[in-house]
């Protein structure tokens, strides 16, 4: 079938009776939920015109600031996605088991932190080959 955008959002008025704003959130959410698991759709559906549906403004992006020489620069940290966290589950031998989460951004600890942590691991390591 080839819809187009207006008889998308008439169905989707129907179906689920959104109007207005949320009738155009449910179909810019459908078109995404689309593109993003790879569906394929009427080329009228993928069409970028602002018709009657509107659709969000265009965001204007800062440029970056240009460093002047001999600037040092500005330490970069990484963003909350890449510092994540890892655990270790070590089996006792009583037949419990201790868990160890390390939700932290290594880089930014301090020595006494450090020293802890890492003194953590080790211990978990040692009894681990005992």
């Amino acid at each position: 079938m080839e819809a187009t955008l207006g008889e998308l959002s008439e169905q989707m008025e129907k179906s689920y009776s959104v109007s207005g704003s949320s009738r155009r959130k449910a179909v810019r959410f459908f078109l995404a939920a689309t593109t993003y698991t790879g569906v394929l759709l009427s080329p009228h559906l993928k069409s970028k015109s602002r018709g009657s549906e509107g659709g969000a403004p265009t965001v204007r992006r800062r440029r970056s600031r240009t460093r002047v020489a001999g600037e040092p620069e500005a330490p970069q940290k990484a963003p909350a996605s890449q510092t994540g966290s890892t655990s270790r589950v070590v089996s006792l031998k009583s037949g419990g088991t201790v868990t160890l989460t390390a939700g932290v951004d290594f880089l930014a600890l301090d020595q006494a932190e450090r020293d802890f942590v890492f003194k953590l691991i080790d211990e978990l390591k040692q009894y681990e080959t005992k």
